[in-house]
């Protein structure tokens, strides 16, 4: 009989859950944190107006829904496909790079990916070597500086100007140029700012990219919502010296309102779509099956849901800019693309909520703008169409002036909050829109505009600031000689 094993007298050794350095410095998504925390609020039944995440409100057009379904019932699905995507879509991916860029790109030239942001991870994994430069114009999406340090790159900080409307000029992008930089993140439109490159100033820069033997890594996932005379330019179309040196980035989750399908696509010289088509096939293999058919029905369908979109976007802009406007202290440039909005709270900084907790820089709206300027924030348009249309702006500041007002009542004689008296004076199907109260139990007024309500609480009047009363100066916009690079460890300027 053997005996049964008998305690270890020896002390176990805990296991050792250690995680790379290299991830010391990198910070988790807030864009998705802020989203996530927003969806747990509702879950709690907190009314949350979430202006994070960057996603149309849409649902997916139903002739791309309908394309799945039927792929999903034919069992065409089931499947891996190559590792860069579908030929058939690859084909549709090139055709509309061709024809939006003025261009030829061959379907060898393209790489499907689970999303943009994967095919931007993939890019910078494959093309950067240690300490290689990455340029990247603040205000920028969040991720940009993450994903270039997770691939052993440094990211060098561009800082723009509202009095450029937050572009990049050619002087600036020259100066932050040294023998290590291998390329410029251009989001045009951008990401959270809202502005639209002139074809001037991409020609401006296109001079200095040449000169300086840059690649320019074109962010182009906004490209189709572009409002007023604003136009899109692309820096491939100028001519094929700078075709060949433009990496084009772009997916079907903005324009088609497919941000849950996760499918993005790359256009590059064979080589880099060979060594990004390596990194994806150890990592996630191709995109998955299902999204790669409802993609291709996005680009070769009927596009008229896309002008659709668009315009909605551009009604909620107007609104949305109209009203931030409208807030004393507040000032906010017109966006030209993409559906944010970029207003400057920085005359609140260093006063107090109503619960008496000061107001800092350290907030969500501004922490989701990548080194933007103090009090800088992004409001996202692409608002639940269940809650008022176009967005509502609702501040609530200095909320102690309610003991000194007289409040709005209900119809039942009790006060009525900002929200709760926009929502009653808000006409229903059939119905006259009644009065508006001018006065709420939470210091709120309620006033609606030629296509929206909103709920703008009151605050203390503030000294009038310097400057444009749509936009105070930068305190200091002198560049320095070189761009501020983000430290590894502290992941700060």
């Amino acid at each position: 009989m053997i005996a049964p094993p008998q305690p270890s007298e020896t002390a176990v050794t805990a296991p050792n859950y250690k995680t790379a350095s290299r991830l010391d410095a990198i910070k988790p998504s807030i864009t998705l944190a802020v989203t996530a925390k927003a969806a747990r609020l509702r879950a709690q039944g907190v009314d949350v107006i979430s202006f994070g995440a960057g996603e149309p409100d849409f649902d997916t057009p139903e002739h791309i829904k309908q394309a799945a379904l039927a792929a999903l019932g034919k069992n065409a699905v089931a499947r891996y496909t190559e590792v860069g995507g579908l030929p058939v879509l690859r084909e549709a991916v090139a055709a509309e790079f061709s024809r939006v860029h003025a261009t030829s790109i061959a379907a060898d030239q393209v790489l499907v990916s689970c999303g943009a942001k994967h095919s931007l991870y993939n890019l910078f994994i494959a093309l950067l070597d240690p300490g290689d430069e990455v340029i990247i114009p603040a205000p920028y999406w969040v991720s940009y500086p993450d994903m270039v340090m997770m691939a052993g790159g440094t990211p060098v900080i561009l800082p723009t100007s509202p009095d450029d409307d937050f572009t990049v000029r050619p002087d600036a992008l020259r100066a932050r140029i040294t023998p290590r930089t291998r390329a410029i993140v251009l989001n045009n439109p951008s990401n959270p700012t809202g502005a639209v490159y002139t074809p001037a100033q991409i020609a401006a820069l296109a001079e200095v990219i040449v000169e300086q033997n840059l690649l320019v890594i074109s962010d182009d996932i906004y490209r189709s919502l572009c409002y007023g005379d604003a136009v899109y330019q692309s820096m491939a179309a100028l001519g094929p010296e700078l075709a060949a040196r433009t990496i084009l980035i772009d997916g079907v989750s903005k324009t088609y309102a497919m941000t849950g399908w996760r499918i993005g696509y790359t256009a590059a010289p064979p080589a880099i779509i060979k060594a990004m088509a390596k990194v994806q096939g150890q990592s996630t293999s191709n995109p998955t099956h299902l999204a790669q058919i409802a993609a291709l029905a996005a680009l070769t369908g009927p596009q008229a849901c896309v002008e659709t979109m668009r315009t909605a976007f551009d009604e909620r802009r107007q609104v949305m800019v109209e009203l931030l406007r409208a807030i004393p202290g507040v000032a906010c440039r017109e966006p030209k693309g993409a559906f944010y909005a970029f207003p400057d709270f920085g005359a609140f900084i260093g006063t107090h909520f109503a619960d008496g907790k000061p107001v800092t820089d350290d907030v969500t709206p501004v922490r989701l703008a990548g080194r933007a300027r103090p009090g800088r924030g992004r409001a996202g348009l692409g608002l639940r169409r269940r809650r008022p249309r176009p967005p509502v702006v609702r501040v609530q500041h200095g909320q102690h002036q309610e003991r000194h007002r007289p409040p709005a009542r209900g119809a039942a004689g009790a006060a009525l909050s900002s929200q709760e008296a926009c929502r009653q004076a808000s006409p229903r199907r059939g119905q006259a829109p009644t009065s508006l109260p001018s006065q709420t139990r939470d210091g709120g007024t309620c006033a609606r505009p030629k296509i929206s309500q909103a709920c703008v609480s009151r605050r203390p009047s503030r000294p009038p600031r310097r400057g444009s009363p749509d936009e105070p100066p930068l305190r200091d916009a002198r560049l320095p000689a070189r761009g501020p690079v983000l430290d590894r460890k502290s992941h700060q300027l």
